[in-house]
């Protein structure tokens, strides 16, 4: 069984939006004009948007800088799923964090890769196929 690769999402694009669907984030992320200044980048001056969706299982955390936003429901999933949202300003000063509690599934299936891990290297791995 390989082992799962959890990532950390970057939220840097101003106006960036997370939205929840099902077990799934949607992230729609605003596209500027190149000559728009910084300080001028709001959703309402966006040229149009590129959205990706994220399975929550791939993610460990979400960072989210200066003015991105999550809606409340994509928070309660994180929330559920033990997935950390950081808030942070435009220079990546950390102002906020929340954090779930894992349960069910994933803290059985980190629990049993860490054993594995350990047994593959002790040489000691009877037992945990």
């Amino acid at each position: 069984m390989p082992d799962v690769q959890q990532n950390t999402l970057y939220l840097t694009t101003p106006g960036s939006y997370v939205a929840r669907d099902h077990l799934t984030l949607q992230v729609e992320i605003p596209v500027y004009p190149d000559n728009l200044p910084p300080d001028q980048r709001a959703r309402e001056t966006a040229t149009g948007s590129r959205k990706v969706s994220i399975p929550i299982h791939h993610l460990e955390s979400i960072c989210l800088f200066g003015a991105s936003t999550i809606s409340p429901p994509a928070l309660d999933l994180c929330w559920e799923q033990g997935v950390a949202v950081n808030y942070l300003n435009e220079q990546g000063r950390l102002h906020a964090r929340l954090t779930g509690v894992l349960r069910g599934r994933r803290p059985a299936c980190s629990r049993l890769m860490d054993h594995r891990r350990l047994a593959k290297n002790t040489g000691n791995a009877q037992g945990l196929r």
